[in-house]
């Protein structure tokens, strides 16, 4: 299927931008524009829209890309050196058959090396994500929280974390909340539902449409997972970490404050929130207070702001409750590469966070 993507692309490059002659410094053929933009946004869709592996795929590797294509051709067309030469859209057309050649690469990919999994909520059956170390077990467990990215497949993070704690003898397990991922079909996308709320009332009906979702169903959705973990063989029922990243790490301190479980782990949650919705500060702060696990919270310093991890760690401390925190150098350029640390950057961060959690498990387990 990605191959295919890729061979319309290039044929259609030939037909409808290539060859045309650059008439001006800084204008670029209306057809490459055309064929870059609308490949983009296919791949986008199509990878949203198909909760498959080969899509997944598609995803991770081909969206990336082409988008990175389109950045790249953007700016030899608008040089002011390449723009008088015609010879300038062999340069994009190298390109397009460098995605071509990703795609058939893809076409042999691995089975990936996950579980998929099927549980209820309430009345809804959601899917998720199951990492498993060899052997028979049983194992202490991670439940991950992922982030708000809409509508796709998150296994690029799933796979960027599950390997490393299925190779210290952990179980990783990623649910999807109902609207994303592989629970699409299961309801509504947050991110949709907080959008309908701003354009009709406004940017405080956005912001308590946003509570009310993850305290509510987006928490029950957690917990449904977290009953479904414990009911498994393989897994200690007494040794259950929680964990998450973004919108997965609001649902941590909020998970944590539900539940005992053995630890849990903050990555950025509500950092790109935080500072336009006291609100939100108020309903974490208070999670915080009332937590019933040990927390590790950790960010980049280039992350949009470190503010959650810092108060809600000093709000632990005063509430006599056990926390750590760990501010990493910036990660990348951009506030989004520093919040993209979560997960792109595990293989930075992870011995410290599955320290935190042997650590404070073992101790469960001694009980």
């Amino acid at each position: 299927m990605a191959l295919g993507i890729a061979a319309d692309a290039l044929s259609r490059l030939a037909a409808t931008g290539w060859s045309e002659p650059v008439s001006g410094a800084g204008v670029a053929p209306a057809g490459v524009q055309r064929l870059f933009t609308a490949q983009f946004f296919a791949n986008h869709q199509l990878a949203r829209e198909t909760n498959s592996k080969s899509s997944s795929a598609i995803h991770r590797v081909l969206l990336p890309l082409t988008k990175r294509v389109l950045e790249v051709s953007r700016q030899i067309l608008y040089s002011p050196t390449f723009a008088e030469r015609r010879g300038s859209m062999r340069i994009i057309l190298f390109m397009v058959a460098v995605i071509v050649g990703i795609c058939s690469s893809l076409a042999a990919e691995p089975p990936t090396p996950y579980e998929v999994i099927r549980f209820p909520s309430g009345g809804l059956t959601l899917g998720g994500e199951l990492f498993k170390p060899k052997g028979e077990g049983p194992f202490p467990a991670v439940l991950y929280n992922h982030g708000s990215a809409e509508g796709m497949l998150s296994d690029a993070a799933s796979i960027a974390m599950g390997p490393l704690y299925a190779a210290k003898g952990w179980v990783y397990f990623m649910p999807y909340r109902r609207g994303q991922g592989l629970s699409a079909k299961a309801g509504p996308y947050i991110g949709d539902q907080i959008a309908a709320a701003e354009r009709s009332g406004g940017h405080n009906d956005a912001v308590k449409t946003m509570i009310d979702l993850l305290r509510g169903d987006h928490l029950s959705d957690q917990l449904a997972a977290l009953a479904w973990l414990k009911q498994q063989k393989f897994v200690q029922p007494n040794r259950i970490a929680v964990a998450g990243q973004s919108f997965g790490g609001i649902e941590t301190i909020l998970g944590a404050a539900s539940y005992p479980f053995c630890a849990a782990v903050d990555a950025s949650g509500g950092a790109m929130s935080w500072k336009e919705e006291p609100a939100l500060q108020e309903v974490m702060k208070e999670n915080a207070r009332s937590s019933k696990s040990p927390t590790f919270f950790f960010q980049a310093e280039n992350d949009y702001t470190l503010e959650p991890s810092q108060v809600l760690y000093k709000e632990m401390l005063a509430s006599g409750k056990t926390a750590e925190i760990k501010i990493y150098p910036p990660y990348g350029k951009t506030n989004f590469d520093g919040h993209s640390f979560t997960w792109l950057g595990s293989s930075i961060w992870f011995n410290d966070v599955f320290g935190f959690i042997q650590k404070n498990c073992a101790a469960t387990a001694s009980k």
